[in-house]
């Protein structure tokens, strides 16, 4: 998401842009010799930030989240605003005080999912509270996907980012509100508790439940609601498919010594039979699934039934999922993938009328340039960045993009971009 944020913030005629990372020439490939772009290095994990920090007036961190907390806290002390993608921590929102009186802004979850997807709710949301609505429901859907032109292996699925978020989410629990009461999923049962949705323009995908959907209450102010669900969109298949990779162990964590192991010795280790008959059918029984179920077969496509030797000594056996599906699930140069976010709102009017009010997001991948994944992540980042900058967002504290002054101006600019939603209205029995 680097690439689309710094191209944005090197087009803006009153911003100095220093481009840090563990690699230079990764730095220097996103400044491209630029004249208000300078690049340097800096590996967080060997040394200290604070230098490159003290001398920035604002912190764009696109570290990974577990470096989100570390780099606030230093940003809180030198009196530098910093603006993120990933979720806001409990250690971070202590820091909201202390940004307060330091004058500092800390602008988090401005990305897509989290980020737009506040910002569209917000929006709504706040529109529909001008016209008296009562929300009785509202559920928030997101994928990162290929697109259907690239949709040619039998998981559906290609990785424009890090497996391990994709495959922590398969045994990640989640909770949701249906009729007023709260529905826990343990995270041995979240990919068997998908369901089937259309989206117009799209097609059919698949849904399951993303997180904790709770806190959204209180978040976005709808209290009232009874039935509240965040989740993920996936093809048709994924659901079933990582649900029977959960059950058989193949996104374990615990480390093994895999040394001199093969793919299939490593399958029969843990579905805990010999490997001396039709492994496959085996693989079936302890599944609970029949031999010629097409869950059996992407599995065997994936490799974990193969002869070959595992090139690891040491790993879990996710680190060697994770290791097959970056070998396999890839885009091919020219090959785009998509977005598809959707908001469905239920909403009682003061006359009693019901409405069912559908917003969709798509957005494509741009062939042989940004994916899809890395603008719509990489540019509300950037976006908010401009805004600080001119002061147009003047907030302090611990923020996330729900409020008015932050959503406003960063759709507003976003749509120019291309990055905007439609809407349709259904009426209700």
């Amino acid at each position: 998401m680097s690439g689309p944020c710094v191209s944005y913030l090197l087009e803006q005629p009153d911003l100095q842009l220093t481009v840090a990372d563990q690699d230079l020439e990764n730095a220097r490939l996103a400044v491209r010799d630029h004249p208000r772009g300078e690049a340097m290095v800096l590996d967080v994990d060997q040394e200290d930030p604070r230098p490159a920090i003290k001398d920035s007036d604002i912190v764009v961190n696109l570290l990974p989240a577990g470096y989100m907390s570390m780099i606030a806290r230093i940003c809180v002390e030198e009196n530098v605003h910093m603006i993120g993608a990933t979720y806001a921590t409990e250690e971070m929102r202590a820091y909201h005080c202390r940004a307060q009186e330091s004058d500092t802004l800390l602008l988090t979850e401005v990305g897509l999912d989290p980020g737009i997807d506040h910002m569209m709710a917000a929006r709504t949301i706040d529109e529909l509270r001008g016209e008296g609505a009562t929300i009785e429901g509202y559920r928030s859907l997101c994928g990162a996907i290929p697109a259907h032109g690239a949709n040619d292996n039998p998981f559906g699925y290609k990785f424009s980012w890090s497996p391990s978020g994709a495959l922590g989410a398969a045994k990640r629990p989640a909770r949701y509100l249906k009729d007023g009461q709260a529905v826990e999923v343990p995270g041995d049962l979240t990919m068997k508790s998908y369901s089937l949705t259309h989206v117009p323009g799209a097609g059919w995908f698949e849904f399951y439940p993303n997180g904790n959907a709770l806190p959204y209450r209180e978040l976005y102010g709808i209290e009232e609601v009874s039935d509240l669900y965040r989740g993920t969109y996936r093809y048709v298949g994924w659901c079933e498919t990582l649900a029977a990779m959960v059950k058989m162990g193949a996104l374990d964590e615990d480390p093994l010594d895999l040394t001199g192991l093969t793919y299939r010795q490593l399958t029969a280790r843990m579905l805990e039979v010999e490997d001396d008959g039709d492994l496959r059918a085996q693989m079936a029984e302890c599944l609970g699934v029949p031999g010629y179920s097409a869950v059996v077969e992407r599995i065997g496509w994936l490799g974990l039934l193969d002869d070959e030797k595992i090139p690891q000594e040491k790993g879990s056996p996710r680190d060697v999922t994770a290791q097959l599906m970056l070998d396999k699930l890839v885009y091919a140069e020219e090959e785009r993938d998509m977005v598809v976010m959707t908001h469905e709102y239920f909403v009682r009017y003061p006359d009693g009328q019901r409405k069912k009010l559908l917003s969709t997001f798509l957005d494509y991948g741009e062939p042989g340039g940004f994916s899809s994944i890395a603008r719509t992540t990489g540019l509300p980042v950037a976006v908010a960045c401009k805004l600080v900058a001119d002061g147009t967002i003047d907030l302090r504290g611990v923020q996330i993009p729900v409020s008015r002054s932050i959503y406003e101006p960063c759709l507003e600019e976003l749509e120019r971009l291309g990055i905007r939603s439609h809407e349709r209205v259904e009426l209700q029995a």
